[in-house]
């Protein structure tokens, strides 16, 4: 009687876990064309990772807390859409709460070289920090979140795109692409016009979003500034990468404010692939949950509803719940 219990038991635990990973997994789809790829330590398939469909116009990178994230795109990048024929990556991020998350990742993986030549305290942000990919130019950091500070203003302090620019430059001169930086396409005294080497590939920021529909926003002025008008409409042409629990929202933003769903990739939501625990990233997941659905409504009408929310998501947010009782 006690086996049989326990046989029950561990199959209600596997059943469990399986349903919370669906749940995790739904936030963060892919794109069928990109759903394949995995970044290193995976191994490339025999002829190497290849990209169906037509040429990616631009890969945009929205900034997080989560380091993982702009090292995966990195990869990404040099594995897939450069060797398909894209050549421009856009970082979209300014300062908002996910920021002080992210120093503190920075200090948890011993990445503060990056950024300046002493470490600063595992919970307190750096005074100051030193971009060498924009001219060894020091930045202040800002020691509080302020959503409603004017751009300009913003601009002044380190942002989650500069940091994101540090770690993509870095990542992908590891693995043998250097990478051009081209400033900031909304500050025009920073930005150069992209390059028209065909080997050459270009990587700009977006400092002034300070949250998702702001950061789809101003990357679409960037891109326009960037492509011109055609290219940047297309949005089906344009790879978007956001930490998984956010991903699908991001997602969603995109296709409400362009009428079309971008080319979607992110990390699997994996204490492994992110290194965050399973713990936070159900916390991540609940909100996103609850976001999406309210967010979608007419009043406030941010994102636009998946076609199967009903049918799965609405499941998958009921089990969140259940287990957060």
């Amino acid at each position: 009687m006690l086996t049989s219990s326990w046989a029950v038991y561990a199959v209600s635990y596997r059943d469990r876990f399986r349903k919370m990973d669906d749940a995790l997994t739904y936030l963060a789809r892919r794109s069928p064309s990109l759903a394949h790829y995995e970044p290193p330590p995976a191994q490339p398939p025999a002829g190497g990772w290849r990209l169906e469909g037509p040429v990616p116009q631009a890969l945009v990178v929205h900034g997080s807390s989560f380091v993982a994230v702009p090292q995966a795109a990195a990869d990404l990048f040099v594995d897939v859409l450069y060797p398909a024929g894209c050549r421009t990556i856009l970082i979209t991020g300014g300062v908002g709460r996910e920021t002080p998350l992210l120093w503190k990742e920075l200090h948890q993986r011993g990445m503060t070289s990056l950024f300046a030549r002493e470490p600063w305290e595992p919970d307190t942000p750096p005074n100051a920090v030193i971009l060498p990919m924009q001219g060894s130019e020091m930045k202040p950091v800002l020691d509080h979140v302020d959503l409603e500070m004017p751009p300009d203003q913003l601009r002044r302090h380190c942002t989650e795109a500069d940091v994101f620019l540090e770690i993509i430059c870095a990542r992908c001169f590891e693995r043998g692409l250097k990478l051009r930086v081209g400033g900031n396409p909304m500050v025009t005294h920073t930005a150069r016009l992209p390059v028209a080497a065909k080997d050459d590939a270009c990587i700009y920021i977006e400092t002034a979003s300070t949250h998702t529909g702001t950061n789809v926003e101003y990357s679409r002025t960037s891109l326009r500034l960037l492509l011109g008008e055609e290219a940047a409409a297309a949005t089906s042409r344009v790879v978007v990468v956001q930490q998984p629990q956010l991903h699908l929202r991001t997602t969603l933003t995109w296709e409400k404010q362009t009428g079309a769903a971008p080319l979607a990739w992110t990390l699997q939501p994996t204490e492994a692939a992110v290194g965050r625990p399973l713990s936070e990233m159900r916390t991540y997941a609940l909100g996103e949950y609850r976001r999406i659905p309210a967010y979608a409504t007419a009043d406030k009408d941010f994102c636009v509803l998946p076609a199967d929310w009903a049918a799965t998501g609405a499941l998958h947010a009921s089990l969140l719940e259940a287990e957060a009782q």
